[in-house]
């Protein structure tokens, strides 16, 4: 589909994302930013199709998607995660009596197998690594949130 002719260029410009993501990585360097670098690009649908707009804004910083990476490392392999940002304390209590905790210890090479581990102090918005041992189990806890 569309989408999928999008994706590989059309033969219009292959190198364009590489050539500023080079471009961004040699200015912020210059300018001695230090890393990580988190790069916001947007995919628009316009008249003509689909259009890349690369560049717009750089974040001097860790991205959500990269602290999701470095969680997930922490999940047993055979074990499923969700990572959410809940409002209020209620919805965080019906999580924890869906997943009673399991070993949440993940030094010396051990996993989370279940269990809710909170990713942010406790407030008003709480962020948590919901855990659970299979799919069911999961969306069974998150069907709590509701």
């Amino acid at each position: 589909g569309q989408a999928d002719r999008f994706e590989l260029g059309e033969g219009r410009d292959p190198g364009r994302v590489d050539r500023v993501a080079r471009a961004i990585v040699a200015l912020l360097a210059a300018h001695d930013v230090p890393a990580p670098w988190g790069v916001d690009s947007l995919v628009v649908r316009a008249a003509d199709g689909l259009r890349l707009h690369p560049l717009l804004e750089v974040n001097p910083r860790w991205t959500m998607g990269r602290v999701a990476l470095r969680l997930a490392r922490r999940v047993h392999g055979r074990s499923v995660c969700a990572w959410l940002h809940l409002a209020g304390d209620a919805a965080l209590d019906r999580l924890e009596s869906a997943l009673p905790p399991d070993v949440v210890a993940v030094g010396a090479g051990r996993r989370i197998r279940r269990g809710v581990v909170p990713t942010t102090e406790p407030g008003r918005v709480q962020t948590v690594l919901v855990v659970a041992e299979d799919r069911r189990a999961l969306g069974a806890a998150l069907a709590r949130l509701r």
